[in-house]
């Protein structure tokens, strides 16, 4: 199945897919909403665990690995841009979303990379 620019999409992390669907709840302190996994596709039933995919470059198309993308929530839109943000202490960022494409040089860019090979991919 080809994914497509502008298309919306789940996003299922596979540490334990069944409450792997990525989601936002409540609101974060840079003007959007925290970032979590729950057990549900649409938490809400309004958009909250749905993203749409959009090129950071105005590609259109299928999306493919190498691809520079915005992930945007479709709760609300307009603060739905999935941003990195400080330090979490564990080698990484926190994530939230936030009303803007790129906060802070680049920390609202995602590059698709394909997990071939990781035991559990199409799967759901």
């Amino acid at each position: 199945v080809s994914v497509f620019y502008l298309s919306c999409v789940h996003f299922v992390n596979q540490y334990d897919a069944k409450k792997g669907f990525l989601d936002t709840y409540g609101h974060s302190g840079r003007h959007g909403f925290r970032v979590e996994t729950t057990n549900t596709r649409d938490r809400s039933g309004t958009g909250s665990g749905i993203w749409r995919i959009v090129s950071k470059s105005g590609n259109e198309g299928s999306v493919i690995s190498g691809d520079l993308v915005h992930l945007v929530n479709q709760y609300l839109p307009p603060k739905g841009y999935l941003d990195t943000y400080g330090h979490t202490g564990r080698h990484g960022f926190h994530v939230e979303t936030t009303n803007t494409k790129d906060r802070h040089k680049g920390s609202g860019t995602w590059k698709i990379i394909t997990a071939a090979g990781f035991p559990d991919c199409g799967k759901q």
